[in-house]
């Protein structure tokens, strides 16, 4: 149950890394590291998912963040191909899952995966039996399905927790179809540095966007790509979230949020190519 520390980076395998900054969060201190290689920001001491899952209060804390994130789900609609029932997909890290629901009234053949037990039983027992555990094989995860391949694999949120990023995609990988993509979301190394410099000087570690208790690793545009050719895939699309548009506090942070903090961000983006959103979102698509 110990943390562990990072002698070596987990996407290029350099040992040289810089100090970004220091930041504490549920009584644990991080030193938050980049490579100097590829630039991926890494956390030291690092906590694996198991260990996250055991000290979490996941019945309240982590549910709650499913339920709050219900909406914002209905957005990543945009960004998927069109639903039919020939389309199957797997969410991988569903939660309870909200989303799989979703893409099942869509009109996709949609299954889910996690690894916290209490989720896959709330959504066996809400959704049906599209739902498997993960205890520490992904693929015999997937046999329990009874299915063995996939036209989309979705990761919400999810890359930024894996211990092994290389291992976690090739075995997706695997699960794809001829021209079959990987779809995910996850924390902007840029954006998430900007946001950090901007806003810990007026509010300190009270207010963190790393999250280094949790993400043990925060991708860049250029890490996706990495990750990508790394794994046999190649990145066709890569953006900012637009469903960081969409807030749900409500009032006058969600307007700014909106009609201020997006517009920038896209037209940014759209005008230097500079990806300064909140978190990415791209898609990994194995060459037929």
């Amino acid at each position: 149950m110990m943390p562990a520390t990072y002698a070596y980076c987990p996407l290029c395998g350099s040992g040289k890394f810089r100090f970004r900054f220091h930041d504490q969060f549920g009584g644990f201190h991080f030193l938050i590291l980049e490579c100097r290689k590829c630039g991926l920001l890494v956390t030291n001491p690092r906590l694996k998912q198991r260990i996250f899952n055991a000290i979490s209060d996941v019945d309240s804390h982590q549910v709650d963040v499913c339920s709050r994130n219900l909406h914002k789900y209905k957005w990543l609609f945009n960004f998927l191909p069109p639903g039919s029932s020939h389309a199957r997909l797997l969410d991988v890290g569903c939660c309870r899952g909200e989303f799989v629901g979703l893409a099942l009234k869509q009109g996709y053949d949609a299954y889910g995966v996690d690894m916290v037990p209490v989720y896959v039983e709330y959504a066996r027992n809400s959704i049906g039996e599209r739902f498997a555990l993960v205890d520490s094989d992904l693929s015999a995860a997937v046999e329990k399905l009874d299915v063995t391949s996939f036209d989309i694999i979705t990761l919400w949120d999810v890359i930024e927790h894996i211990d092994e990023p290389i291992e976690f995609g090739r075995n997706l990988a695997k699960l794809l179809r001829p021209g079959g993509s990987i779809f995910l979301r996850t924390p902007n190394r840029r954006g998430q540095m900007i946001k950090r410099r901007l806003l810990h000087p007026f509010f300190g570690d009270r207010i963190t966007y790393v999250a280094p208790i949790e993400h043990i690793q925060i991708f860049g545009p250029s890490n996706i790509r990495m990750l990508a050719d790394l794994c046999g895939l190649e990145m066709t699309r890569c953006e900012p979230s637009d469903v960081e548009a969409y807030g749900d506090r409500g009032g006058f942070f969600d307007f700014v949020k909106r009609f201020v903090y997006w517009p920038v961000i896209r037209s940014t983006f759209a005008i230097t190519g500079w990806n300064l959103g909140h978190s990415l979102n791209c898609v990994l698509t194995k060459v037929a």
